[in-house]
């Protein structure tokens, strides 16, 4: 008996029992792990936590899908597959505009606006052409908006009606704010800014002969457009 109670005690001690959570055991453990009182009331709801645990992590994807953010709407169709443009900028009351323009898969019916007002429709020939139409304008002056449409693009551009004071190109003698005398030239828009011709730096002086035996100098005056007389400051005269 001796012999075998100290063989006993020569074995090796058995390996401590594996926990629930460790990686080697799990839940298969709860049916062979050996528990005390407290252990055993901790396993036998282990399952449930673990239950609530998964729930709950799929709670939490449920809720990310869902209130992710919305994905951006799709863009119109570029505006480019629609032109529209006109002959010129400015027109006079009454005046025809000729509105000319291309269409590259936008639709086989381009509808025209004036401002909000629809005034004509062009029906295309194929997907990818070119279009033109003359546009009466009105009588009364001011700026109008010229809008293209079509199923799936859209163009516009501004025009203005105003009466033509002068002839474009036309010349006139002005006055500037500091005094300057200059020219305006009539535009498509009216009559343009007062502009001068400068020749020369406002107080410049330039070498001249006052006479035959005395130099003078000719001064720039206040605008630079021109010179005035030769003068020689130690002779009280001026020449011409």
């Amino acid at each position: 008996m001796r012999e075998e109670k100290k063989k006993d005690e020569l074995r090796v001690p058995p390996l401590p029992p594996v926990p629930p959570f460790s990686l080697r055991g799990g839940i298969k453990d709860l049916y062979s792990y050996k528990h005390t009182r407290f252990e055993g009331e901790y396993a036998r709801h282990l399952w449930k936590i673990q239950l609530a645990l998964i729930f709950i992590c799929v709670l939490l994807v449920y809720f990310f899908y869902t209130n992710r953010p919305a994905s951006p709407p799709t863009p119109p169709a570029s505006s480019s597959l629609l032109t529209l443009k006109t002959d010129k900028a400015s027109y006079l009351p009454g005046e025809t505009a000729l509105l000319s323009g291309a269409s590259q898969s936008c639709g086989d019916v381009i509808e025209f606006y004036l401002n909000t007002v629809a005034f004509a429709n062009i029906t295309l020939v194929s997907i990818n052409a070119t279009y033109s139409y003359n546009l009466t304008l009105p009588e009364t002056e001011g700026e109008y908006l010229v809008r293209a449409e079509s199923a799936q693009c859209a163009e516009s551009v501004q025009i203005s009606v105003r009466n033509q004071v002068c002839a474009p190109g036309e010349l006139r003698a002005c006055v500037r704010s500091d005094g300057c005398t200059g020219t305006q030239v009539c535009g498509s828009w009216g009559w343009g800014s007062c502009s001068i011709k400068r020749i020369c730096v406002p107080g410049e002086r330039v070498t001249c002969a006052y006479d035959t035996c005395n130099s003078g100098y000719w001064i720039c005056n206040e605008c630079g457009t021109e010179y005035g007389n030769c003068i020689n400051p130690n002779i009280k005269k001026e020449q011409t």
